[in-house]
């Protein structure tokens, strides 16, 4: 049962792992504790069931439960014709209570159109708020007594699926996020938008819509929804990300990505797992754990964003023998500053610790590539990095050399 890729848009979404309980998917879009998930998974029927708090909602003309539109799957979207037709939660006193959000909250879901010039809602909830795409640029407003919180991100080309999500914190301070093949499915959040001022606007009579406003015809999407979520807070980027990564397809290998052949290694296995550092399309330096026995991606991490769209800047790997930490170094190529990160646990590429600059104990005008070893059979177990740089006053490069007796620490 497949989805979207990077590479054919195709994700995977099990809705139960081998064991019977959430899958690693679910649990990812658990840990943002939604108040409504409508997955869009139904069998058959227009109805579209919310599995957390029990906000059906049902078609008002016509929309179609139907395979998605990259037809390597059939797990359903919700199909809207860009007119007629929308999804629509009745309104309640317990719906106005609950999405009449006066604190920070968030929505987001997967998103492909069809490259309407004109105003298309996603979803819609009249007076309070709404998420609307026109051309290529998305629109999420929180409607304010005096001033709305508005902000736009041009970020969403036609004929491809999306992950969109959008913010409002307390402050009533907005945020877009998005993700596609186009950046490798990495989550990018939006400048801040307009701060909304006064009081925030609570709808009192109007249900929730969904593709379209069931109370004015004429703005439905053109186009597929699936995966909608709701809920109170703002969730952060790497939660958002959490549920993009574990929405792929687990042979996925975080690619396309690069690498050159003169820093290394870049690949390592160990204890049942492979880790594959790359730089990525939009120039992130990336880690992706995979399993050595299935190829199924286990973890995949980014180390740092905009290192350069070049293969030169791809991270080299090594696992520190003290505790099986993973160890990362890299920088741009001919880069002013050399970096270092370590992984939080053992032999785990889910989550780092903070970036280390290594330049002021370098002492170089600039660097290029990562070589490190660790030699385990001399004092100390000294861990050697070497690297082409460019010292103060040379003429040229050369090539050198940087030792550590303290796992790194100095």
């Amino acid at each position: 049962m497949a989805k979207r890729t990077a590479r054919s848009n195709v994700l995977l979404r099990p809705s139960m792992s081998s064991g019977g309980g959430p899958s690693p998917y679910e649990t990812a879009v658990l840990a943002l504790n939604p108040d409504a998930w409508w997955k869009f998974n139904d069998a058959s029927g227009l109805a579209a069931v919310d599995s957390i708090g029990g906000w059906n909602a049902a078609s008002t003309a016509g929309v179609t439960a139907q395979q998605d539109p990259a037809a390597t799957n059939t797990v359903k979207s919700f199909a809207f014709n860009g007119s007629t037709n929308n999804l629509a939660v009745p309104y309640s006193a317990g719906l106005g209570t609950k999405f009449n959000y006066t604190g920070a909250w968030f929505w987001c879901g997967w998103v492909y159109h069809n490259g309407a010039a004109v105003l298309k809602r996603i979803i819609d909830h009249e007076t309070a708020w709404v998420m609307y795409i026109q051309g290529t640029v998305l629109n999420f407003t929180a409607y304010m007594s005096d001033t709305h919180a508005v902000v736009t991100l041009n970020a969403a080309p036609s004929g491809q699926w999306h992950f969109v999500a959008g913010s409002v914190s307390a402050a009533n301070v907005p945020y877009l996020y998005v993700a596609n093949a186009g950046n490798d499915w990495t989550v990018t959040q939006s400048a801040a938008g307009t701060t909304g001022v006064g009081t925030r606007v609570a709808d009192t009579t109007n249900g929730i819509g969904i593709g379209g406003r069931p109370t004015t015809a004429g703005r439905e999407l053109d186009g597929f929804l699936d995966e909608i979520i709701i809920g109170s807070g703002v969730p952060t980027l790497a939660q958002l990300q959490e549920v993009v990564d574990q929405a792929r397809s687990p042979f996925d290998l975080a690619v396309p990505g690069a690498w050159s052949w003169f820093g290394g290694p870049r690949a390592i296995a160990v204890n049942g797992s492979i880790f594959v550092a790359s730089i990525n399309p939009v120039g992130h330096a990336r880690v992706t754990q995979l399993s050595q026995a299935t190829g199924e991606r286990e973890a995949s991490a980014t180390l740092r964003t905009s290192l350069g769209v070049d293969d030169h800047n791809v991270p080299a790997l090594l696992v520190r023998a003290s505790d099986n930490k993973l160890m990362a170094f890299y920088c741009a190529h001919n880069g002013a500053e050399y970096y270092m990160r370590v992984s939080t646990n053992a032999l785990d590429a889910t989550a780092w610790e903070a970036e280390a600059a290594l330049d002021s104990s370098l002492g170089m005008d600039s660097y290029t590539y990562a070589n490190p070893i660790q030699l385990t059979g001399e004092t100390n177990d000294p861990i050697w990095l070497f690297f082409r740089g460019d010292p103060p006053g040379a003429t040229g490069w050369g090539h050198y050399y940087s030792k550590s007796e303290d796992d790194g620490a100095t």
